[in-house]
């Protein structure tokens, strides 16, 4: 963005920022591009957009405004005329500013596997008294990991009455994991009602199902934005059905298990090579630290993305690793990303108990966000 927007960013007193809430807008049918927007604002002014259900875009307070003025109709002129009264500058600088961002927006929209969350040059805030709610929620849909395993956990219609809670609070991403959430006869239901809400879902399984060109199909058809799947280097028809993947229109992340029995070089140029979207990784052990972030340090100098706050399946053998590192998270950076286990209980990455969904308001439970750290 130009320096107007850059120069905003950092205004020591801003002005009164536009109203909190979220807002829709869909284009007219005439329209030559086709597009859905959400856009969360912050109490200080900045937003999140959400953008055909499937991106999630981190806006500064100056691009919240031109969304905003972008999602009441108005054209480039119109929003640099009302933006440079309230900030007393030139208007033509304001609707340059405005042209370009509708440009950018365009072609993001035109991208193929676009990234379900990006800043769009602009980075997310942590204070949690201008956030209005987390930026995802990850769902533990159940703890089976076989067909024919039983356990409690909730029906279709709780976990409903959750995401709309959750929605209603301005959560624009939502993540099943489990678990193999795959296991759920309700799956494809669940990403349907999340898509008919206009929000980013993500999916985090390696079931056998994926190696079902239709089952991945029918995922994609009712909603899914992304995938990572958790990966052992010693099955080799999960790493098929990931290359079979590949070829559609689905964002995919591949999470690796780092030690020191595997060769991981010749299989990540493999799967960049066929167009991998992101990798994540985490060592075994404390003494694969090292190993793995050489890894993370060689994904970072190319062009594929580095993942590393999707969670893991309850059992994986990483996740007391992930989790114990994930004991820094202190403050606001803990609350940004919040689950909510099989039975509707709320914690944070690290697994500290917030409240219960089922029973509660979201309000309730992001309230309490101010005394827990």
């Amino acid at each position: 963005m130009p320096k107007l927007i850059d120069a905003l960013f950092g205004k020591p007193e801003p002005l009164v920022p536009i109203p909190t809430g979220l807002y829709s807008y869909h284009t007219l049918p005439e329209a030559e591009i086709q597009y859905r927007l959400h856009l969360r604002v912050e109490p200080d002014g900045e937003g999140l957009l959400i953008v055909n259900a499937s991106s999630v875009l981190h806006l500064n307070q100056t691009a919240t405004e031109i969304a905003w003025h972008l999602m009441q109709g108005h054209d480039p002129d119109t929003t640099g005329a009302e933006i440079a009264k309230r900030y007393s500058v030139e208007a033509a600088e304001v609707t340059r500013d405005a042209r370009e961002f509708l440009e950018n927006l365009q072609a993001f929209i035109n991208k193929t596997d676009q990234e379900p969350v990006s800043s769009f040059g602009f980075e997310p805030h942590y204070n949690i008294e201008n956030l209005s709610a987390p930026y995802r929620l990850d769902c533990g849909l159940t703890y089976r990991y076989e067909p024919g395993q039983t356990d409690t956990e909730l029906d279709t219609d709780a976990w409903k009455n959750m995401i709309r809670k959750a929605y209603q609070a301005g959560v624009p991403h939502f993540v099943f994991f489990g678990g193999d959430p795959t296991l759920r006869a309700d799956l494809l239901e669940l990403l349907k009602y999340i898509e008919g809400l206009g929000l980013v879902s993500g999916l985090v399984t390696n079931s056998p199902k994926l190696n079902d060109e239709n089952y991945v199909a029918a995922l994609i058809a009712a909603g899914l934005d992304h995938l990572m799947v958790p990966l052992d280097p010693d099955q080799p028809r999960m790493t098929l059905a990931v290359k079979q993947i590949l070829a559609q229109d689905l964002y995919t992340c591949v999470h690796l298990d780092i030690d020191d029995a595997h060769d991981f070089a010749p299989l990540l140029q493999e799967f960049q090579d066929s167009g991998i979207n992101a990798f994540s990784f985490h060592p075994v052990s404390d003494e694969m630290v090292a190993r793995a972030n050489e890894f993370a340090d060689y994904i970072e100098q190319g062009t594929v993305n580095l993942v590393n706050d999707l969670p893991l399946p309850y059992e994986h053998p990483s996740r007391r690793l992930v989790s114990e590192m994930q004991e820094h998270y202190q403050g606001d950076e803990a609350y940004v990303l919040l689950q909510v286990d099989p039975t509707g209980k709320v914690m944070t990455r690290s697994g500290e108990m917030l409240g219960d969904l089922l029973n509660e308001d979201f309000a309730a439970i992001w309230a309490r966000r101010s005394t827990a750290a």
